[in-house]
C-alpha cells in the first residue's frame, strides 16, 4: 500500500494505526520541494559527502564545535531566510562544487530537518529524500524495489508547512506515484489525490511554484531563481539515504 502524509504532524496517526513496527520496516520518502531536499540533492551533485539534519541552530552550532567535526560547514534558513554566522543558507544554488566538495555538513531548517528528525525518532530504517529533480530516480527505485517483492509499506511523507498542507509537496508526491506507474487498488484516497494533483499542474509546475503559499515568501524575499530551479525536473539520478543520523548520496 502507498501512503502520502500531508506534514509531519500526522505520523503519530499513521503509527496508532499500523504499529511502530511497520512503520519501522516501512520506505519513508520525505519531501520538501522549497527548499530543503531540492537542496540536500544540490549538494551531493555538488560533491558533498554527508549532511547531518538537526532542527535546532544551537545544534547545530555545537556539532560545529565537536572535537570530531573535521571542518563541517553550516547550513540553514529560518523563515526562508539564512542564519547569522552559518557558512550558507538553504538556496540549492549555493551550494556549489567550490563551497561543498568533500566536505560535510550541518543543515537546518524549519520544515524539511524537522520532518526528518520525526521520522528517525520512529527507528526507520528506509529514509529516502526527494524533489523533483530526482523524483524520477526515486520512483524507479521504490518501483524496483517493490518489483523484487518487497513487501515493505511505502509512505510519502509532504514536510508540508509548520505541520501543514503544502501544495508543492503533494504534487511532488503525485509525480513520483505516477513515475511508479502502480495501480489504483494500490494507492490510499491520499495519494490518489497527490496524483491527480500532478496531473492538473504537470504542465506548469514552475507557475505552481511561482503561486503557493512558500513560492510567494520565497519571491517576495527576492529567491525567485530559487523557485525556478527547485521546478526543474529529472536533472539527478541521486537518491539521498538517511540512516543513523546522517544523510548520504545514494
Amino acid at each position: 500500500m502507498i501512503r502520502v502524509l500531508y506534514s509531519w504532524a500526522e505520523i503519530p496517526v499513521l503509527v496508532e494505526e499500523i504499529g511502530k513496527t511497520e512503520a519501522r520496516r516501512a520506505v519513508w520518502i520525505v519531501i520538501d520541494v522549497l527548499r530543503a531536499t531540492s537542496t540536500i540533492v544540490a549538494a551531493f551533485e555538488a560533491g558533498c559527502l554527508a549532511m547531518v539534519p538537526v532542527t535546532g541552530v544551537a545544534e547545530a552550532r555545537r556539532l560545529r564545535r565537536a572535537p570530531d567535526s573535521k571542518g563541517r560547514l553550516l547550513s540553514g534558513e529560518r523563515n526562508g531566510k539564512p542564519i547569522r554566522g552559518f557558512d550558507l543558507g538553504n538556496s540549492p544554488r549555493e551550494f556549489t562544487p567550490e563551497r561543498v566538495a568533500g566536505r560535510e555538513l550541518v543543515h537546518t531548517t524549519v520544515n524539511g530537518t524537522r520532518t526528518l528528525g520525526a521520522v528517525s525518532d520512529l527507528g526507520a530504517r528506509n529514509i529516502w529524500l526527494a524533489s523533483f529533480g530526482n523524483a524520477h530516480a526515486v520512483a524507479r527505485r521504490a518501483a524496483k524495489q517493490r518489483g523484487h517483492g518487497r513487501k515493505e509499506s511505502l509512505h510519502i511523507l509532504c514536510s508540508g508547512k509548520e505541520g501543514r498542507f503544502c501544495l508543492e509537496d503533494a504534487v511532488c508526491a503525485g509525480l513520483i506515484v505516477d513515475r511508479m506507474k502502480i495501480r489504483q487498488s494500490e494507492l490510499t484516497d491520499s495519494a490518489s489525490a497527490c496524483w491527480n494533483l500532478y496531473r492538473h499542474y504537470r504542465s506548469d509546475l514552475r507557475g505552481m511554484l511561482r503561486t503557493s503559499d512558500w513560492g510567494r515568501h520565497l519571491m517576495n524575499l527576492g529567491l525567485g531563481p530559487d523557485v525556478e530551479f527547485c521546478a526543474r525536473t529529472n536533472w539527478s539520478r541521486i537518491v539521498p539515504i538517511c540512516s543513523k543520523g546522517v544523510i548520504r548520496p545514494g
